[in-house]
């Protein structure tokens, strides 16, 4: 069994109390039972490395806690940060289904608890369960769906400062409170929204200072707050 030491302790994922309604945590408990015996977890640091883009790929990672980036190298050799995972995602499926090299990097942003599963194992589950592959198909259609967002955000958007203000605007938008004044975890840093954004620190730097001198946003702490959001959509279309 798995203890952590900061984190909470997550022994299975029968009795984890951090399920949340991604697909390979609704599972039926027969499979649940099963995934706990072919994989196992273990608690990574901020900027762990899980796999690396062209790497074979061996195991196929459940982030159970924590967060974790996808990126991927353009032909120049510049890391181009693709998305953030959340907890509950299933990285590596792809590769573990087409049986091919990861086609990206995944990295924790911070403190994570990750069940590890060998590929084979992985696959002859899919195979014994049919109820599983329902999972993996939603999975993978909801990783299109992101990187399907990604390419239309840089088709559409043609300045850097519209694409830094979608990605605010996107970082907010789960919060409950009135739109008008929203907020988030600012968790990236301004290196890595240039690298999702397709532009460079310094651009984001000289933008970051532009909206809080014009109290479209502000920063306290760690904290993002949006208190001009129209001003923000505006920039963003």
């Amino acid at each position: 069994m798995y203890v952590s030491n900061n984190l909470a302790a997550i022994e299975d994922c029968q009795a984890c109390k951090q399920r949340g309604e991604s697909a390979f945590c609704r599972l039926p408990m027969d499979c649940l039972r099963v995934f706990d015996q072919i994989s196992y977890a273990v608690r990574y640091p901020e900027h762990a490395v899980l796999f690396m883009e062209g790497q074979p790929c061996q195991a196929v990672f459940v982030l159970c806690s924590g967060r974790a980036k996808l990126t991927t190298a353009s032909r120049d050799s510049r890391t181009v940060m693709l998305r953030i995972a959340a907890a509950g995602e299933v990285l590596g499926l792809s590769a573990v289904l087409t049986a091919t090299d990861y086609d990206v990097s995944a990295e924790t942003l911070a403190p994570a608890v990750v069940r590890v599963c060998r590929r084979e194992d992985f696959v002859h589950f899919l195979h014994s369960f049919p109820v599983t592959n329902f999972q993996a198909l939603g999975t993978l259609s909801h990783e299109y769906e992101i990187a399907l967002d990604s390419v239309r955000s840089l088709a559409w958007l043609p300045t850097a400062s519209a694409r830094v203000a979608q990605l605010l605007l996107q970082l907010c938008s789960k919060d409950p409170r009135p739109q008008r004044e929203a907020r988030a975890k600012l968790i990236l840093t301004q290196e890595q929204i240039a690298q999702m954004t397709a532009t460079t620190r310094e651009t984001v730097t000289r933008l970051f200072s532009q909206l809080r001198r014009e109290h479209v946003i502000s920063i306290r702490g760690s904290d993002l707050i949006i208190r001009n959001r129209a001003a923000l959509e505006q920039l963003a279309s």
